[in-house]
């Protein structure tokens, strides 16, 4: 027990904790988990006051390699975190929408799918968080948009389908044909 009460049981070295051990924090997040010199170290479970939960890898106290996100509004990202940012996997938000793709900065970055439904979804490139490069969006009416984006809308070379099978291919400005 320290002096604002929070509480360390497990294994110590040279008075810091390493090996394994659960600590407790006033505040009522808890950790339970491997430490090196008295940081997240290895595999840990952290669980924050506010529902968030964190079960996987850790590198100097940062979430680092594989493990599981879950938030306390029900999102739930499973992959890869390099340096306590999501690099690479699934996030299931709780409203049903899926992204599966690659990150950067806890942004949707490089090449991923967002699917909000079996016939309303997005494949292709993003850039900070945003639809941008080379992708085919699936409309939830059939109409269907490929070609290149730029932050989040329909610029440069592309197609779009209409769900009646006519087609436009051409040049598209900032959504417009």
């Amino acid at each position: 027990v320290n002096a604002v009460g929070d509480m360390y049981y497990g294994d110590f070295a040279n008075d810091k904790r390493c090996g394994t051990g659960t600590y407790l924090w006033e505040n009522g997040d808890v950790y339970e988990g491997q430490w090196e010199n008295n940081m997240h170290n290895g595999y840990g479970c952290y669980k924050w006051d506010n529902g968030d939960k964190y079960d996987g890898n850790w590198l100097a106290n940062m979430k680092h390699g594989n493990g599981v996100f879950t938030g306390g509004n029900g999102d739930v990202f499973e992959g890869e975190f390099s340096y306590d940012k999501k690099k690479s996997g699934v996030y299931k938000y709780s409203d049903g929408i899926i992204y599966e793709g690659t990150w950067k900065n806890d942004k949707r970055h490089g090449h991923g799918k967002y699917v909000v439904s079996k016939t309303n979804f997005y494949e292709g490139g993003y850039r900070e968080d945003m639809r941008h490069g080379v992708g085919k969006y699936v409309y939830e009416d059939g109409a269907v948009y490929e070609g290149e984006w730029v932050n989040n809308l329909r610029h440069g070379n592309g197609k779009y389908t209409w769900p009646t099978g006519n087609s436009f291919s051409g040049k598209f400005d900032s959504n417009n044909m």
